[in-house]
């Protein structure tokens, strides 16, 4: 299951850390927690990029540095990631860059 997230990234700021909450997700909420990142991807490709993936203590927040891309431009975005059990729980949504 996916659910929906809006991130907006500020121009003039050189790395954003953003965040993927994945605490309401129901495989977070049945007990899991994230053991590793398998996977941010953004489309259109390649104008933004995403560095440094990492877990918070709580195991169900995904934190990333993005770059921002094209000013008043949307992307797709997608984190996919493992757990303790099988499954590999994704949010998806939408990116915007606004200039401020």
């Amino acid at each position: 299951m996916a659910l929906e997230i809006t991130l907006e990234l500020v121009i003039g700021e050189e790395k954003i850390p953003l965040n993927f909450d994945f605490a309401n997700h129901p495989a977070m909420k049945a007990g899991l927690t994230i053991t590793s990142v398998l996977d941010i991807t953004l489309a259109p490709a390649n104008e933004v990029t995403v560095e440094s993936p990492t877990i918070d203590p709580t195991g169900k927040i995904v934190q990333a540095l993005f770059t921002p891309g094209s000013v008043e431009k949307t992307y797709e975005v997608c984190c996919k990631v493992a757990t303790i059990g099988t499954a590999k729980p994704k949010l998806t949504g939408k990116l915007r860059v606004i200039a401020c």
